[in-house]
C-alpha cells in the first residue's frame, strides 16, 4: 500500500479524505518534521498543503523529487505569504500551482499552474476559499499523471516571468487598508485603499 505524508492543517482535511478515499495509507503532520519521523514512516509521497514550517534540506534529498507543495498563487508570482493579498495589492496574476519542493520557498520547479480571475465584488475571504478549492481540483487533474511520472517539470527561470516573493511580516506594511473588515473587505475596496495610500 502507498504510504503518503500529508503536510498541513485544518485546511487539509478534505485532501485527506480524497487521498483515504484511493486506498492509500495517508500520514497527517502538523507539526515540523524531522528526518527521523521521515525514515520510520518511509513515505512514497510528502505532500504539502497550508504547511506552516520549512522542510529541511535532508528531507527533500532523502525524498529525492517525492515532495510536491500546493501553493495558491500563479508562480512564480507572489512565492511565500499571503498570496492571494499580494496579487490584488501589487496587480499580479492570481491563481494556483503545484510545484516540487526544493531548497528555497515556493521556488520549485513547477508540475501545473492555472489563473483566476475574480470579481471586484468578491472579498479577500471569498476568493481566498474559491482559490482553495481550485489548487484541490489542479491536484487531482495531475496526480494520476505524478504517480505515472508522465509530467514535465518546468523551471521557474525557464519561465521568462519576473514573479514575487512576500514575508508574513510584510502584512503589517498594509494591514491598515483592511480595517476593519481585514478578510471580509472587499477586491474593489482594497485596490481603490491601496491606490489612494500611495499617492
Amino acid at each position: 500500500m502507498m504510504t503518503i505524508l500529508l503536510l498541513g492543517g485544518y485546511n487539509s482535511t478534505y485532501l485527506y479524505d480524497w487521498l483515504k478515499s484511493k486506498g492509500y495509507e495517508v500520514i497527517l503532520q502538523d507539526r515540523p518534521l524531522d528526518m527521523g519521523f521521515v525514515r520510520q514512516k518511509t513515505p512514497d509521497w510528502i505532500i504539502s498543503y497550508n504547511y506552516r514550517w520549512i522542510i529541511k534540506e535532508d528531507i527533500i534529498d532523502f525524498m529525492e523529487n517525492k515532495i510536491i507543495n500546493l501553493h495558491i498563487s500563479y508562480l512564480p508570482w507572489n512565492k511565500g505569504a499571503h498570496p492571494n493579498l499580494w496579487s490584488i495589492i501589487d496587480g499580479t496574476p492570481s491563481g494556483v500551482s503545484i510545484h516540487m519542493i526544493d531548497k528555497g520557498i515556493d521556488t520549485g520547479p513547477i508540475i501545473a499552474r492555472k489563473k483566476v480571475l475574480f470579481s471586484e465584488e468578491e472579498t479577500l475571504r471569498t476568493s481566498y476559499i474559491f482559490l482553495q478549492s481550485e489548487v484541490i481540483k489542479l491536484f487531482k487533474s495531475v496526480w494520476n499523471l505524478l504517480l505515472s511520472g508522465d509530467y514535465i517539470l518546468t523551471e521557474q527561470s525557464q519561465l521568462n516571468e519576473k514573479g514575487s516573493f512576500h514575508s508574513k511580516d510584510d502584512l503589517h506594511k498594509v494591514r491598515h487598508l483592511l480595517e476593519p473588515l481585514m478578510w471580509d473587505t472587499k477586491i474593489k475596496t482594497l485596490k481603490f485603499r491601496f491606490k489612494n495610500d500611495n499617492r
